[in-house]
């Protein structure tokens, strides 16, 4: 029996809690490397220069310089040293991206000739503006909350939307989680708007693992690799500090930021005898979990830009 196979029946009899954190990402990417081989088994007879291509020349020649070097095959293929590599690498273009969706959203202003499009944008970059410079995250999800305030009532399972999110921008969060993902061109983009779903549900059940176990039980690599999945900092942070983070993410995903100054909600009927109480309960069924999970991931990583060695370079430039 493969290892894969005896967490998978551990977790089914004795639950999340069953699993440490490393037992946890062993038994999902064992659901990612069964994908992976059966993509080069159907590849192989359809097309082997591709195969040969894809799976052996591309990964030799990129090393860990490229996400699809060492993610187009099994994680049996890496060493830890491509994976250090390979989250140094993803670390540096979270910050790119993060600084490149600003420069889109400006240039949309300033290129457009669609004045709705304009005045969007507009609003967009003041309420990011006044989200970064903000001191509490709780703070700054506070004038961000349009993106995760929905007009339909939301469960846990409710996948990403992508309302007013251009698609130059989805392509460069792709990039971010090591997401190749196609060109930005109508029908192609919504690839890329699949492929980051699919990514921030992993995240969502590995926040599901962690609100089965107790955050203090991790080990420090442990901390380091949840901690990274959510795009918070690890960078010269102790254990205590990582733990901290983690369980303010958790915190903040059982109890959304919800500001009375943010987006209005649409109107919901209530009774007159428990209006207050519907009133609660209809602002937390509106709250989008999944793009809430992406605005603190965002707003993490432009944290991180703020004191980071490797974004020095570009606070310099605007002294």
């Amino acid at each position: 029996m493969t290892k894969g196979n005896q967490l998978r029946l551990k977790r089914d009899k004795y639950g999340l809690s069953s699993l440490s954190f490393t037992e946890y990402q062993i038994l999902e990417r064992a659901w990612d490397d069964l994908f992976k081989l059966g993509r080069m088994v159907i590849a192989y007879p359809l097309s082997p220069e591709f195969f040969f291509y894809i799976y052996v020349i591309s990964p030799i020649l990129s090393g860990s310089a490229s996400p699809w070097g060492w993610k187009s095959l099994p994680s049996t293929f890496e060493t830890r040293e491509d994976q250090v590599k390979a989250i140094d690498i993803l670390q540096k273009r979270r910050f790119h991206s993060i600084l490149s969706s600003l420069h889109l959203l400006k240039s949309e202003i300033l290129e457009s000739h669609n004045d709705d499009i304009k005045e969007k944008r507009e609003n967009q970059l003041k309420a990011i503006h006044l989200a970064l410079k903000k001191s509490e995250l709780e703070d700054s999800l506070s004038e961000l909350q349009k993106f995760y305030l929905s007009p339909k009532k939301q469960t846990d399972k409710t996948g990403l939307e992508f309302r007013d999110i251009p698609g130059s921008i989805v392509k460069a969060i792709c990039n971010s989680f090591a997401i190749d993902g196609v060109p930005n061109i109508p029908l192609l983009r919504q690839v890329n708007k699949g492929e980051l779903s699919k990514h921030l549900e992993k995240v969502r059940k590995s926040d599901a693992y962690l609100l089965a176990n107790d955050i203090n039980s991790l080990s420090r690599s442990e901390l380091q690799e949840a901690c990274f999945e959510r795009c918070i900092s690890t960078y010269k942070k102790d254990d205590k500090t990582l733990k901290n983070n983690l369980k303010q993410w958790i915190r903040l995903i059982n109890n959304p930021v919800i500001s009375p100054v943010g987006a209005p909600l649409p109107a919901v009927p209530t009774s007159k005898t428990s209006k207050n109480k519907a009133s609660a309960t209809t602002v937390q069924s509106n709250v989008n979990l999944q793009n809430y999970r992406l605005t603190m991931m965002c707003l993490h990583t432009a944290k991180a830009c703020k004191t980071d060695e490797y974004t020095q370079m570009f606070r310099d430039l605007l002294v």
